[in-house]
């Protein structure tokens, strides 16, 4: 019979994903572009242990609406960022990875389009879309 000896070391770390839901490289709710930076005229950095810190960071930002954050893990750097792919230019940063808000990224709406985060603005006919809060040319419903 085999013995299988898990290490302190190993059963902590177990023990910190199954307590936490961000771990390891991924980070649930955001996708993930490895040696990728956003462009953004509003940003902040922060100095982070974790990537889960980061990602807590952009979840919290209260200057602007986070869409995405960039960390660098080897400067332990963490960019909050109000701008997304849809929105900005993305360059290649090889010690970056960027992570974006899944919710930023649809191009759907859901009900009556108060949830919509996408950059579309036009009918599928090419006419310009309606704001939700006017009353003209047709009150929304």
């Amino acid at each position: 019979m085999q013995h299988h000896e898990t290490s302190h070391s190993e059963y902590v770390f177990e023990l910190i994903c199954f307590l936490f839901p961000v771990c390891g490289t991924d980070v649930d709710g955001y996708s993930k572009t490895e040696g990728a930076w956003v462009l953004s005229l509003n940003k902040r950095m922060y100095f982070v242990n974790t990537l889960a810190e980061c990602a807590t960071k952009c979840d919290v930002e209260t200057a602007f609406t986070c869409k995405a954050f960039a960390y660098i893990e080897k400067d332990q750097e963490c960019w909050t960022a109000a701008a997304n792919s849809k929105t900005e230019l993305v360059l290649r940063r090889q010690s970056s990875a960027l992570y974006e808000k899944k919710k930023y990224l649809l191009e759907c709406i859901n009900g009556t389009g108060t949830e919509y985060r996408g950059t579309k603005s036009k009918t599928k006919s090419g006419k310009l879309c309606q704001r939700w809060d006017a009353k003209l040319p047709h009150r929304p419903k």
